[in-house]
């Protein structure tokens, strides 16, 4: 980067060394930079988008997946875009029933995949729909049983829904998985007394 500081390329390389460092400042302004000069629908743009929901700014990645999206209706990589927008629209709480729509065509594209499934389940939980987000999270947890994000969310929509020791059951399961998971999911509104 001393030689070439506009390869993205690279500045997507260090963003990704530099947030396994939990060089969360320096990795954002790499993929700040990267932002600048991917071209929009690139699959550089798409990795600006993954390391932006990474680092906690799901907005950002909106109308960067948007582009992609725009540009790749046919792309054998569809159906992971989408379920992207999908996550980064429910973490930050924005256009969830466009949301759950790309769930579910991310769903009906590429099959049940639980990163898709857990998707849903955040989408669910924050339409208020209880039964069909646990449905979804223990359909995520049939297949990937250590997912600290599928428990944490099954745990609030079973305290959403009444259920509140199995819920606190598996918030602990969450914890112990990510002893981070409530400081991560605090950031965006989710907690056990909150929406």
């Amino acid at each position: 980067l001393s030689l070439d500081p506009k390869n993205v390329d690279a500045l997507l390389l260090r963003a990704e060394v530099r947030l396994a460092h939990k060089d969360r400042p320096g990795a954002t302004q790499d993929v700040n930079a990267a932002n600048a000069l991917a071209p929009a629908g690139s699959t550089q743009a798409r990795s600006v988008a993954a390391l932006d929901i990474e680092l906690d700014q799901p907005a950002s990645a909106l109308p960067i997946l948007d582009a992609w999206i725009e540009l790749h209706s046919d792309d054998a990589m569809l159906g992971s875009a989408l379920n992207e927008r999908c996550w980064a629209r429910s973490l930050s709480n924005q256009m969830l029933d466009d949301a759950l729509k790309d769930c579910h065509k991310a769903i009906r594209r590429d099959g049940e995949n639980p990163a898709y499934l857990d998707s849903l389940g955040m989408v669910q939980l924050r339409l208020g729909h209880y039964p069909e987000s646990i449905k979804a999270y223990e359909q995520a947890l049939a297949q990937q049983p250590h997912s600290a994000w599928s428990h944490y969310g099954l745990g609030l929509a079973k305290i959403r829904s009444g259920q509140t020791d199995a819920g606190k059951a598996d918030l602990v399961t969450a914890r112990t998985l990510d002893p981070e998971i409530d400081a991560r999911a605090a950031k965006y509104g989710l907690t056990a007394t909150g929406p």
